[in-house]
């Protein structure tokens, strides 16, 4: 499983090969529910493939280069 993106502002993970997944849940350092601006962590779920039917996934948002939008 690999992340190609995530669009914050409207809560998608864009995976490598073009699924596209929801954000369930911003979490801040101390795990934490927050508001996205505040997120350290994203909650991504419920997720599916060809191997599992549902399993979710936590991203660590300092591992992704932030790009400006236009």
């Amino acid at each position: 499983m690999a992340v190609e993106a995530i669009n914050r502002s409207q809560g998608i993970v864009l995976m490598v090969g073009g699924k596209t997944w929801p954000v369930a849940t911003w979490l801040d350092n101390d795990g934490e529910e927050c508001a996205e601006p505040d997120a350290a962590f994203a909650i991504v779920g419920p997720c599916h493939d060809e191997t599992r039917p549902e399993f979710w996934v936590t991203l660590e948002l300092s591992d992704f280069e932030t790009v400006p939008t236009q």
